[in-house]
């Protein structure tokens, strides 16, 4: 494959690693809003109104809600913008990327779904926060998952960047 392809293909994912951290970074934004509608125990846009609200969760769980998918994305787009230093194959471009993004969409849905656990989306079952519910599970597989494809990422990206200083 020519410099080139492989320039345009680089580009290609990173584009849609930005792509991708940008809408996790906007789930984090609106989750800043609802942490503030929690703390505040109402929606107020002075002078034109303001009423009471019930926001569930916990400030803890919301405020991870907010900061989590920001610096998710901001991970993930950092990362992006090493790949053209690192001259990836394409192989390992593709886990990369994809890993990467798995790991943004899967951490972003685990700070959603804990919000509205039983044990913080922290196990599968019962654990010292009590009793896991439908929500914990999701929360639970999904930042198993994200855990998994960061630790691939962050390996092939290791790899490459220590080989390429040989």
């Amino acid at each position: 494959m020519c410099e080139q392809e492989l320039n345009h293909i680089t580009a290609r994912y990173q584009s849609l690693m930005i792509g991708h951290s940008a809408v996790v970074m906007a789930i984090g934004m609106v989750a800043g809003l609802l942490l503030m509608f929690q703390v505040l125990g109402e929606i107020q846009l002075w002078p034109l109104f303001s009423f009471k609200v019930l926001v569930p969760g916990t400030e803890r769980a919301w405020r991870a809600a907010h900061l989590g998918p920001i610096l998710n994305g901001i991970l993930c787009i950092v990362l992006a913008q090493a790949f053209p230093l690192l001259k990836l194959k394409v192989s390992a471009l593709k886990w990369s990327a994809w890993s990467l993004i798995c790991m943004a969409w899967g951490n972003t849905v685990f700070y959603i779904f804990s919000i509205f656990g039983t044990n913080r989306g922290l196990s599968f079952g019962t654990d010292k926060f009590g009793q896991g519910n439908l929500a914990d599970l999701l929360a639970y597989i999904s930042a198993v998952a994200a855990a998994g494809a960061v630790f691939i990422a962050l390996g092939v990206i290791a790899f490459a960047a220590f080989k390429k200083n040989k």
